[in-house]
């Protein structure tokens, strides 16, 4: 990614649950900083700026703390139960060139003709476990499947990464299949015309 937003952070001079909890109410969302051999610093950040951040589907960020710049990737990302607000996030300091593991969204893109033509689209996986340079950390994984006809399948050896970034899943592992629409049966005994006929007396 080269143009990662940015953040900017304030060091927390507490930590604890209440004080976590004041700090939402006062639209702040608490956090930690760790990595490159640093002990981790407790962060705030304003709770809009982050939601901006992570809806914009950015791994990296440009945060500012203090003055100073570095480059960061999020490292875990904390919702509250309804997953409407963020709760916590931690970061881990990275060089662009360094080799990061991640998890990337799947987008697919267009309707597979085998849809139109009736068929049933399933996508057993919608994210994708990589482990690449920082700097190529994509924002999501776009797949086009405009092209699947009923009975296709896209498999991660299908898929196409960026240069040097190799994935966790096995190269068989079905992505996105298109298969033939599942008919009910009807039941055992059931009249074609309205149950069975009434005995004779």
């Amino acid at each position: 990614m080269a143009n990662e937003p940015t953040l900017v952070a304030e060091k927390r001079e507490r930590t604890g649950s209440a004080e976590c909890r004041r700090l939402r109410r006062e639209g702040m969302t608490p956090g930690n900083l760790y990595g490159h051999g640093i002990t981790g610093i407790p962060l705030k950040v304003a709770s809009d700026a982050l939601n901006t951040v992570i809806h914009s589907g950015s791994h990296l960020v440009r945060l500012d703390l203090a003055g100073k710049t570095e480059t960061a990737l999020f490292q875990e990302v904390q919702w509250d139960t309804f997953g409407v607000r963020i709760e916590h996030f931690d970061l881990l300091r990275v060089d662009l060139s360094e080799e990061v593991s991640v998890e990337v969204e799947v987008h697919l893109v267009g309707t597979p003709e085998g849809v139109i033509n009736g068929g049933v689209l399933e996508q057993p996986v919608h994210t994708l476990h990589l482990v690449c340079r920082a700097g190529d950390v994509p924002d999501s994984f776009e797949v086009r499947v405009q092209h699947l006809q009923i009975g296709d399948t896209l498999t991660v050896g299908d898929l196409e990464f960026p240069e040097g970034a190799t994935c966790q899943f096995p190269d068989d592992q079905v992505v996105v299949l298109i298969h033939e629409p599942v008919v009910e049966e009807e039941e055992d005994g059931e009249a074609a015309e309205g149950g069975e006929e009434p005995a004779e007396s």
